[in-house]
């Protein structure tokens, strides 16, 4: 596993199991993706093309808090992900996660996960 990974989940080793499972889940359903390791989230982005100057990021993993404290478990992740379109699902239903559609009418789903 990438030191920066290693790094990332320092303080709370607890979820590093959680991204591990979505790690795979992203590498088996996606391919090859960059992981771009930052101070406050990972980014998954598409490999780059010939001429392009930086992939394109399609999910994040970070530790916002998308629950109040005393409802989010001891262990999780939030995983962000961008969309062309607007999904309606369970998983966005209110307190289980967030929906947003900013100006240039994408749509940005957030989630936690370690329940």
């Amino acid at each position: 596993m990438d030191q920066g990974i290693l790094c990332f989940f320092e303080k709370k080793p607890g979820a590093l199991p959680l991204y591990e499972v979505f790690e795979r889940k992203v590498f088996a359903e996606v391919g090859d993706v960059d992981v771009k390791v930052q101070k406050t989230q990972i980014a998954f982005a598409n490999k780059l093309d010939a001429g392009k100057a930086k992939g394109y990021q399609f999910a994040f993993v970070s530790f916002a808090p998308v629950r109040k404290a005393k409802e989010r478990p001891e262990d999780y992740i939030t995983v962000t992900f961008g969309l062309g379109h607007r999904v309606e699902s369970p998983p966005y239903r209110r307190g289980s996660g967030a929906v947003s559609e900013p100006l240039d009418a994408s749509c940005t789903g957030c989630f936690g996960r370690g329940d």
